[in-house]
């Protein structure tokens, strides 16, 4: 994994939520859904008088966590009702499987009237996710192939399903399969969803980057990101993907949500 461009593309992202809603996060009490290390974390803190952020224990980013990043059961928030005023997320909600009760429990610990902003995967980046794997699938074979004649073992897939993994991709999220979610991941669903949740939809809008899950072209910024080269090689890259994704779509959708005034706990 290419951490270094993992970090600039989510920092891209954060920069924009912490653009556009400003005046929702300033000076307001934050929890983080999915924090991963902290790294977006801490870019909220810049803004919010408080921020705390919640993740499994045994995620695979827990050891190097930001220690305002509290392990949590994945199911229950460990805070009291109406703990806090905004509830970021960034490509986290795809992955519950019981995200509806998970839903109330958002409600539980949001005040009534607060916001929640999610970042959630659309449907373009299900599609140039499939095709970029199908893309690299010939060098994935032939390193499989160089394997199997050096050791004789083949480690490659054995069952149809898989092999349909490595060529087209297989499923990201807990809700249908590697086809389906180019249904699921469609923005339209999203906000059907949220909608029927009992939620606000103040808006919904592109993130503005166009970019798949094989992190093709990501060689680009795979130095040190601090570094003069990388930057003066990067900064045109991300410009390429922010107009890439009016022609191909952007990979990732904005959702601004806000709670009822008076919510049912």
């Amino acid at each position: 994994m290419n951490v270094d461009y993992i970090n600039d593309l989510r920092k891209r992202e954060i920069d924009m939520v912490k653009t556009r809603y400003r005046e929702i996060l300033e000076g307001k009490i934050v929890l983080e859904i999915g924090s991963g290390t902290g790294a977006q974390l801490v870019e909220l803190s810049e803004l919010a008088s408080e921020v705390v952020g919640i993740d499994l224990e045994l995620g695979s980013y827990h050891q190097h966590a930001d220690p305002r990043v509290r392990s949590y059961d994945g199911h229950n928030i460990p805070f009291s009702d109406n703990s806090f005023d905004v509830i970021f997320s960034s490509n986290v909600l795809e992955h519950i499987a019981h995200r509806d009760a998970f839903q109330d429990e958002i409600f539980r610990v949001l005040k009534p009237g607060g916001y929640c902003i999610h970042l959630l995967p659309s449907h373009y980046w299900r599609l140039w996710t499939s095709v970029g794997t199908f893309i690299v699938f010939p060098a994935r074979l032939s390193v499989g192939v160089a394997s199997y004649l050096r050791t004789g073992k083949w480690e490659l897939a054995h069952d149809l399903s898989r092999w349909l993994d490595l060529i087209v991709g297989d499923r990201h999220g807990e809700f249908g399969n590697r086809i389906t979610e180019f249904y699921h991941f469609r923005p339209s669903v999203w906000r059907r969803y949220f909608d029927q949740k009992g939620w606000s939809v103040v808006e919904m809008r592109p993130g503005g980057l166009a970019y798949e899950g094989n992190m093709i072209l990501a060689h680009s910024i795979r130095w040190s990101p601090d570094s003069p080269l990388t930057r003066a090689i990067a900064e045109p890259s991300w410009k390429m993907r922010s107009k890439m994704s009016r022609v191909f779509g952007s990979s990732c959708y904005v959702f601004l949500l806000r709670a009822p005034e008076e919510t049912e706990k």
